[in-house]
């Protein structure tokens, strides 16, 4: 009979990672209906403060995740997933820029006469090339004025709205062009325009942007329809500067090529786009691209900008891929944007057209970009698909979820006027990225009870995680322990969950409130874990670790003070002159006596985790008396590294553990159903009992059961 080969050894699984679950300004969002095994793509592994500013973007005066994810980082974490919160009621939406296609308008006819400055009959060759409420330009097919037939009078007189503003000189040509009119003076300030007729808008399908010119009174204004309410209404992504009186234009411009955000939210719409040709004329296939993000309130982010020297519109060059294809360059390398070509007739070569819109000054920004969430829209619901996302990571250890606290009221805000920009005419302001507070998290529907409830839930269920709880903000101590007692945890579910208390005041940026702002003490918490599980290892308690970038709490605690609380499983962090502010508890929020520590529940979890990873060969192996001694084996050399470390208790191996797999726990019932049975005995809770748990292996899977 061949022997078995040995055993690989056992390994300790990482218990230093986090989960967080929050608002961002930016990134990954789930999208509502994604399948289970993609949503795990749409939660980045961060391994630094630097990741997270580079996937979501930077402090938010209405959320805490960044501060918690910044706390975690700097007392000791150097692993973390997030998950960012966003409505399945009204899903944010990506800030975008369509740019022009080069093409020349069809030619209709010509002028027959000369057209005076706010002549509004005018007089063509053939009236019979136009029809009524078609829209034309007269004379440079691109940059000049656009009008609206508004009657035909004869065979070659016809009426336009508006007059035109400039002289227009008998021959000069007549093109038919895309567009409608408006039928309601617009005033500066709106960004929603009640137009003649919309089907030009709804082409492109719900989700398609539209670049349009607003003419009329001899201002023109260059925006991004981002919406359309269909026969009625078009919405701007950017409100205009200026008034249009009702007739004036909303012209169509095709486009070639689309910039989008490469994540959802208001923050694309502070993304500056500077174009530089590379080719002669104004048809261009060949361009430079500067990308940069204009600042925010954070002015600790640092500044992200993207430079391409040299991208193409064309895919193939003599049968041969470009390697400076912008589509493709911009996926592989850019963490801002994404460009996609826009279908165009058969045959028809994608040019951009300089000169309009963002191509005239080539300069412009995103907009349209939308975070989505109007207030009160935020539900439980939301919580628990990003919760589930990071249910779907294995590596997930101590999930933290600062944000389920509640939002923070905020102090009126003044803003200045946004100042001209570049991408209009010299009458009108241009593409501004308006300088305002982002809003990523209003007041909402969700109750803390039902978040955390259903992080413990997610804790018990797969066992090998626990859950870092956030007390309400300005409470006193006695307030704490109620508020405690009425969440009414499930029993077994409290053994999996730690409770800290007070708030820490920490450095802001944004200074929302001064210099310091409080923020739930979840991450720094997460970061004491990590540091503690990388240090000394999950054995040891994770208290007395000094948080950093913290400057105060919200209350001082006293020794007579914590007494109460850690009688309720509730962890103080307290200020020590000299030593900084330090947890200073290591309860959990569980009432029984042997699950009262929470690196009980954690070192426990870590056994029974590398166990069983660790226990995977012994599948399809012949279950045998030699299986089950080798099995015995690598458990023993296992524990007893745990016990010489001093994760166990005793003086002796057999006081700090046992395991038992012999002919008793696996009887020939057993066998012939397909289970191998492991019994293991670890002694970690004071005073020096046994807790157990029975690992059971089929090819059905492992099942891991506590006594």
């Amino acid at each position: 009979m061949p022997s078995l080969a040995p055993p690989p050894d056992l390994r300790l699984v990482r218990t230093d990672i986090a989960g967080f679950v929050g608002f961002a300004e930016r990134g990954p969002l789930i999208p509502p209906g994604a399948s289970p095994e993609k949503i795990a793509d749409y939660v980045p592994k961060l391994t630094s403060w630097k990741d997270f500013r580079l996937f979501f973007g930077g402090l938010l005066a209405d959320a805490y995740l960044a501060y918690a994810v910044r706390g975690f980082f700097a007392t000791g974490g150097t692993t973390c997933y997030v998950a960012r919160i966003g409505s399945a009621v009204s899903p944010p939406i990506a800030a975008s820029l369509p740019l022009p296609q080069a093409r020349q308008p069809q030619l209709v006819t010509y002028l027959a006469g000369l057209v005076m400055r706010g002549q509004s009959k005018v007089t063509l060759e053939s009236s019979d090339a136009v029809s009524l409420g078609q829209t034309i330009v007269i004379g440079e097919s691109t940059g000049a004025e656009s009008f609206m037939v508004s009657e035909i009078l004869d065979d070659q007189t016809i009426g336009v709205r508006p007059a035109p503003q400039a002289l227009r000189q008998k021959e000069d040509p007549v093109y038919k062009v895309s567009g409608t009119a408006l039928v309601a003076a617009s005033n500066a300030g709106q960004s929603e325009l009640r137009v003649a007729d919309t089907k030009i808008f709804e082409i492109g399908g719900q989700n398609a942007v539209y670049l349009v010119s607003v003419e009329g009174g001899g201002l023109r204004e260059f925006r991004v329809v981002s919406g359309v309410v269909p026969g009625s209404t078009v919405r701007l992504g950017r409100p205009l500067d200026f008034d249009y009186a009702a007739g004036s234009i909303v012209r169509e411009y095709e486009s070639a090529l689309t910039v989008e955000a490469k994540y959802v939210g208001e923050w694309g719409n502070r993304i500056r786009l500077r174009f530089t040709p590379l080719q002669a004329g104004t048809a261009v296939t060949e361009f430079a691209l500067h990308v940069s993000v204009d600042a925010s309130d954070d002015r600790g982010q640092p500044i992200q900008e993207e430079f391409y020297p040299h991208l193409s519109l064309d895919s193939k060059t003599k049968g041969a891929p470009v390697p400076v294809y912008a589509p493709d360059v911009v996926q592989d390398h850019s963490q801002l944007i994404k460009l996609s070509l826009n279908p165009l007739a058969d045959g028809e070569k994608a040019a951009l057209q300089f000169g309009i819109g963002a191509l005239e000054a080539n300069d412009g920004f995103l907009e349209g970009g939308s975070d989505g969430v109007a207030r009160g829209e935020i539900s439980s619901q939301d919580f628990f698909r990003a919760l589930d996302a990071l249910g779907l990571i294995d590596e997930v250890a101590i999930l933290c979820c600062p944000d389920a606290v509640g939002t923070p009221t905020l102090p009126p805000i003044v803003l200045p006027p946004p100042p001209p920009g570049p991408c209009d005419s010299p009458k009108m302001a241009g593409s501004v990225a308006a300088n305002v507070r982002v809003s990523a998290a209003p007041k909402g529907k969700w109750s803390l009870r039902e978040v955390q409830a259903a992080m413990l839930e997610q804790c018990l269920r797969l066992r090998y995680r626990v859950a870092i709880l956030d007390t309400p903000v300005s409470q006193q101590p006695s307030e704490i322990r109620n508020w405690l007692d009425g969440q009414a945890f499930d029993r077994d579910e409290a053994r999996f969950g730690a409770v800290y208390y007070p708030w820490l005041k920490v450095p802001d940026e944004l200074e929302v409130d001064g210099p310091n702002r409080l923020v739930p003490p979840s991450g720094h918490i997460a970061g004491a874990y990590a540091f503690t599980d990388i240090n000394f290892g999950v054995q040891k308690p994770p208290a007395n670790v000094e948080l950093q970038f913290v400057n105060d709490l919200e209350i001082e605690l006293s020794g007579g003070q914590q007494g109460p609380l850690n009688e309720r499983g509730i962890n103080a962090i307290r200020v020590f002159p000299g030593r900084g502010i330090r947890v200073w508890g290591a309860r959990s929020a569980s009432l029984e006596s042997e699950w009262r520590f929470i690196h009980t529940r954690r070192l426990l979890s870590m056994i029974e985790d590398s166990v069983e990873s660790s226990s995977r060969w012994t599948v399809y192996e012949p279950n045998d008396q030699n299986l089950r001694r080798m099995l015995t084996h690598a458990l023993n050399i296992f524990l007893e590294g745990l016990w010489l470390s001093g994760g166990l208790k005793g003086a002796r191996p057999d006081q700090g553990y046992f395991v038992k797999c012999d002919e008793t726990n696996n009887p020939q019932s057993s066998i012939d159903a397909g289970f191998l049975v492991c019994q293991v005995g670890v002694a970690i809770a004071a005073p020096m009992e046994f807790i157990t748990f029975e690992l059971r292996r089929s090819v059905a899977g492992p099942q891991v059961v506590e006594a």
